[in-house]
């Protein structure tokens, strides 16, 4: 394994933290969570923790420029630190961290063309179905339970549904998915799963993402890991929405409609 990095890419809920907690398990792999999450920079494991520590031995580091430096030391550091190379979770909407002093919001990000071009792997998580995920974030915002490593953790709470912000979700989601699949595609060391596909229903790895991701990062016995987290949601929306016919009628004279039944 030549390579200094796993990359995943993914919206936020789409099941990484559960992919990760499985990875971390692996003894030449180590999950910080995600490096770029702004309400986690006082971690060590940080990328702001990281830049701030830089900043403070050398003021130039503050600039934008040396940015793409300071990944490039962040990810040697992690990987000395913890022993295993690191598997970075990145949400779409953090890839322009260190992009550098431009950003283009439809070029590919530099963090992405860096892996290419490094044959560091690139593990490409998406989530098709966005009604579901926009059920879990209405429900993790109402309870405050992001993720459960237990069913005992979990609330059976009722979340009202705004179809007018559902299909604005829906849309604007499926463009970007789309956006960072474009640039997966025929690339070396990418493999692009839906998290529908990841796990089985005990919580491993599936057969299809144990080869998938065995295939890209050269990582072996993946099979027998197991996943620290377990669904906060029901896959049974009609009881996990309060106005569910509300969302039925507006999802069914719409290309989305299948959501509903997936």
């Amino acid at each position: 394994m030549n390579y200094s990095f796993i990359l995943l890419l993914a919206r936020q809920r789409s099941g990484t933290s559960a992919l990760g907690s499985i990875m971390n398990k692996h003894p030449d792999v180590v999950y910080p969570g995600e490096p770029f999450h702004i309400g986690h920079k006082n971690k060590t494991t940080s990328f702001f923790h990281y830049k701030e520590k830089r900043v403070k031995e050398d003021s130039t580091f503050l600039f934008p420029d040396h940015d793409q430096e300071l990944f490039e030391g962040f990810v040697k550091t992690l990987n000395k630190q913890f022993g295993g190379k690191t598997f970075l979770d990145v949400k779409y909407n953090q890839t322009h961290y260190v992009n550098g002093v431009s950003y283009i919001p439809t070029q590919t990000p530099w963090l992405v063309r860096y892996a290419f071009q490094n044959q560091c792997p690139i593990i490409h998580l998406t989530r098709k179905n966005q009604l579901k995920v926009f059920v879990s974030e209405l429900r993790a915002k109402k309870t405050g339970i992001w993720h459960a490593k237990t069913h005992i953790e979990l609330e059976d709470d009722l979340v009202e549904v705004n179809t007018s912000h559902l299909l604005t979700h829906i849309r604007s989601s499926e463009d970007v998915m789309h956006m960072f699949s474009s640039w997966m595609n025929g690339r070396a060391q990418t493999f692009t799963i839906d998290y529908s596909e990841v796990f089985s229903p005990d919580g491993f790895l599936s057969d299809m993402a144990v080869q998938g991701i065995g295939g890209v990062t050269g990582l072996e016995n993946l099979s027998s890991l197991k996943s620290d987290f377990v669904k906060t949601a029901s896959d049974d929306l009609s009881n996990a929405i309060s106005n569910y016919q509300e969302v039925v009628d507006t999802l069914s004279e719409t290309p989305y409609a299948w959501m509903l039944e997936d």
